[in-house]
């Protein structure tokens, strides 16, 4: 519907990684910034439009030279607003206030990956991160996407685990074990507009290019919801859907999600319907041919 580039100072190069959105009509763009040879912490701000509005630079004492961050998530909470960061480099959640002031630090408890207890721990890599003001029993819970296991986790505000599932297209075809593929994953986000606070995520199969939909789950269990598959054909077009995080807004009263996709210089906001097509989008088909009997001799 809609598209407004990002980009960055040709002297610097800006990893946009996750965004979100605010109550009075504002985008939050994550990402980290490579400027004189360190990493830097920032966070972008758009309207609904897409016009920039201004910047947070995150502050050093949660996001170090070296660290990655990725996720970002915005909470109202009273009458005080909150951005929760995730390093993806410690497996932190910086909790800052509304211009960018560390105000705490959270622990998140994912499983480690890293089997041996000499090496160093290994959390994955978040990617998409999302909060939920009735998760928890209403204290409020961060929802993550980890696309090292392709696995979604539901983190309170403390840090512990919830609940956890793996991503719906691992059921339909896993990968080899010893295989470093995996199913295509990223994006997260809560559906304002549904009633029961559902999540949508993005994602396609093992053998797929990139991911071909977005669609919601029921956060309890962690099933597809049938029928609420959006193609992501358009969001191809301005780049790869291997990794696309998005966030759910209403805009002048209608639902629509907002992607973003590119890296380097620059980087693409993307307005999408969030309606499903008259027709029903296709989910998986697995085909094989079948086998002949070779009568050559």
């Amino acid at each position: 519907l809609s598209a407004g580039e990002i980009a960055s100072d040709p002297s610097e190069t800006l990893f946009p990684l996750d965004l979100t959105s605010t109550d009075d009509g504002l985008l939050l763009v994550s990402g980290t910034l490579w400027a004189g040879g360190e990493f830097k912490g920032k966070i972008l701000v758009y309207d609904y439009d897409f016009a920039e509005v201004g910047s947070i630079d995150v502050t050093p004492e949660f996001s170090g030279p070296e660290d990655y961050l990725s996720g970002v998530a915005h909470a109202q909470i009273g009458d005080d607003q909150f951005i929760y960061v995730f390093n993806a480099s410690t497996s932190q959640i910086g909790v800052l206030d509304s211009v960018g002031a560390l105000v705490e630090t959270i622990e998140a408890q994912l499983p480690n990956i890293e089997e041996d207890p000499e090496a160093d721990p290994d959390y994955g890599f978040v990617v998409g991160m999302t909060h939920d003001p009735d998760g928890a029993e209403g204290a409020g819970s961060l929802w993550v996407v980890e696309t090292a296991r392709d696995w979604i986790y539901e983190i309170d505000l403390q840090g512990n685990v919830l609940r956890e599932f793996p991503h719906p297209y691992l059921a339909v075809e896993p990968a080899p074990e010893g295989s470093p593929y995996g199913v295509q994953s990223s994006g997260i986000a809560i559906l304002p507009w549904e009633a029961d606070g559902r999540l949508a995520i993005g994602g396609g199969g093992l053998r797929e290019s990139g991911q071909p939909r977005i669609f919601a789950l029921d956060k309890l269990t962690g099933q597809p919801i049938p029928g609420t598959e959006i193609p992501t054909d358009g969001i191809s077009q301005y780049g790869s859907t291997y990794a696309f995080p998005f966030e759910a807004i209403v805009k002048d009263g209608e639902p629509r999600f907002v992607a973003l996709t590119g890296s380097g210089q620059s980087g693409w906001l993307l307005e999408v319907r969030a309606d499903p097509p008259a027709a029903a989008a296709p989910t998986f088909l697995v085909t094989q041919q079948e086998n002949y009997v070779d009568e050559v001799s």
